[in-house]
């Protein structure tokens, strides 16, 4: 009998990885599918691409793609920007994301939701994820376990835990624009920099020289 999958959120950034890498360290690539949702952001393509790259280094061949193009959503985790992000996006997130690991049968769905120890956001999320289980439990009398292992740690926290595992960190894609290479001056991008250099590592995205 086929295992169950394990399905993880995927969009193509930092969060994703590790949550990718931390998954594989227990888990076998053919258990794994990661799902992708376009939720309208600017650098989409680019956040789907380094999914794409991050399935092929550790030999996912089960990819899903769901276009969500109206929820025009920042990140997970909304890094200092005017406006913060759109009302609801990680219930809608995780609620379409719970929708598509019930289709296939899944055991577990990897939310990779991380706050860098902002407890009341922290304190928020895990009540999204308790009335989402609720919602759905309406209508599924057995629903996939959401694991969200990243949720606790800090920045630097999150890093050292993917340099453990050996995570390709030029694999992710953190940049708000839609270009070649990362720009170095976006918020995302400062939030980036911030974190590697907390964590005392070099980001190998840094040795190509930034779009300024």
């Amino acid at each position: 009998m086929a295992q169950p999958p394990t399905v993880i959120v995927s969009g193509g950034g930092l969060r994703s990885l590790t949550a990718t890498a931390l998954t594989l360290s227990e888990a076998d690539p053919q258990d794994i599918v990661l799902v992708h949702l376009h939720d309208g952001r600017a650098n989409a393509g680019q956040r789907a691409e380094h999914m794409r790259l991050q399935a092929a280094r550790y030999r996912i061949n089960r990819l899903v793609d769901i276009d969500l193009p109206y929820l025009q959503s920042t990140p997970f985790v909304p890094v200092n920007q005017d406006g913060g992000a759109s009302p609801l996006i990680r219930p809608q997130t995780l609620l379409v994301a719970l929708g598509q690991a019930i289709r296939l049968k899944a055991q577990r769905l990897i939310w990779p939701v991380q706050i860098n120890a902002d407890y009341p956001t922290v304190a928020r999320a895990t009540e999204e994820v308790v009335l989402v289980e609720q919602l759905v439990k309406l209508e599924q009398q057995q629903t996939p376990a959401i694991d969200m292992p990243l949720l606790d740690l800090t920045d630097q926290q999150m890093l050292e835990l993917a340099g453990q595992l050996d995570a390709p960190f030029e694999l992710a894609w953190s940049c708000m624009m839609a270009q070649e290479r990362p720009c170095g001056v976006c918020a995302a991008c400062q939030h980036r920099h911030a974190a590697f250099e907390s964590a005392g590592m070099i980001d190998p995205a840094e040795k190509q020289p930034a779009l300024r």
